[in-house]
């Protein structure tokens, strides 16, 4: 593909360009493929899962290097292996993750539901931090959200899922969701 071989040069190029949602929100997702970056290096990527597997492929076009997970279930964490992968060959150091505490003002700032078009997301407070309730295939689960500050939380350990929230009039109006290379938007639904 990134040579040309099966689309050409143009239509690649649509691939690995991020395109804009129809309310002009950026996605970093192409004509099927995520583009986005690996600890500031540019990578473009796949992820896919089914029952009986999972897979995902990245490459680092500036530095010459396709890396590929396969796994006989559809559970495996093929988005870290592939980011201990990559960082142990490009020789990066796995980013910190936070766990930022905010004040009771600001949690209740993020606190309410979601809409995901597919799924919903709530939002809700427990032990003193914040907890994602999610039914998005693939995701399904309650997740501890670290604050990493300016409106970005990690889902408990997990640095290759993150949630960045757009904050406007001081409420958080939805937020951008990263799984394993895909971008997903959350829009926050108005308290009756």
């Amino acid at each position: 593909l990134s040579a040309g071989e099966v689309l050409g040069p143009e239509g690649y190029a649509r691939m690995v360009t991020p395109a804009t949602l129809n309310d002009g929100t950026p996605i970093e997702y192409g004509y099927g493929l995520a583009v986005g970056y690996r600890d500031g290096r540019p990578r473009v990527s796949h992820v896919g899962a089914t029952l009986g597997f999972a897979s995902f492929m990245a490459s680092y076009p500036d530095d010459d290097l396709s890396i590929v997970v396969l796994s006989n279930t559809e559970d495996a964490p093929v988005a870290a292996i592939e980011a201990d992968i990559a960082r142990a060959l490009l020789g990066l150091e796995r980013p910190e993750l936070l766990d930022i505490p905010l004040s009771p003002e600001e949690l209740a700032l993020y606190i309410g539901r979601y809409d995901m078009a597919l799924a919903e997301v709530s939002i809700v407070p427990e032990d003193g931090g914040l907890v994602a309730e999610i039914v998005v295939p693939g995701l399904e689960g309650r997740y501890e959200l670290l604050h990493q500050g300016n409106g970005e939380f990690h889902l408990d350990e997990n640095s290759e899922t993150f949630a960045r929230f757009d904050v406007v009039d001081g409420l958080p109006s939805g937020f951008t969701l990263v799984h394993q290379g895909i971008t997903m938007r959350g829009v926050r639904i108005p308290e009756p």
